[in-house]
């Protein structure tokens, strides 16, 4: 994917506004979950079927502080999305453990070791 093809918008609050976007032209909806710090936009259960109504599939994108491998694919699978956007420090062996286990992902490029920064993606 070339990067100036990616446009998301984060925080999107209902299935109202994500058809919206859509039809805008927005090609990623980003939802903001389990976060430590901020209040949510919606919850995890809206958040799933808005993210499986979505067409074409794979729009939804998971923002997340969650930094286990297993929890965030297990999330990943709950919600129906197949990109996730890390926030927060993420040891370098668990971005690659979440890579192995997101087989079937989609495309995937390999993880960077971000352990001192503030994001990751897979």
């Amino acid at each position: 994917m070339d990067v100036k093809d990616f446009i998301q918008v984060a925080g999107v609050i209902d299935q109202a506004e994500a058809e919206l976007l859509v039809k805008c032209g927005v090609r990623y909806l980003g939802f903001p979950l389990r976060l430590p710090v901020h209040r949510e936009d919606l919850s995890e259960e809206a958040a799933s079927l808005i993210i499986r109504s979505l067409e074409p599939a794979g729009l939804g994108v998971l923002i997340t502080y969650l930094n286990q491998a297993s929890e965030i694919v297990e999330f990943c699978n709950l919600l129906g999305v197949s990109i996730v956007q890390l926030h927060g420090n993420i040891e370098a062996t668990e971005a690659q453990d979440n890579q192995r286990a997101a087989t079937g992902f989609g495309d995937h490029k390999k993880p960077r070791d971000r352990t001192a920064s503030n994001s990751a993606t897979t």
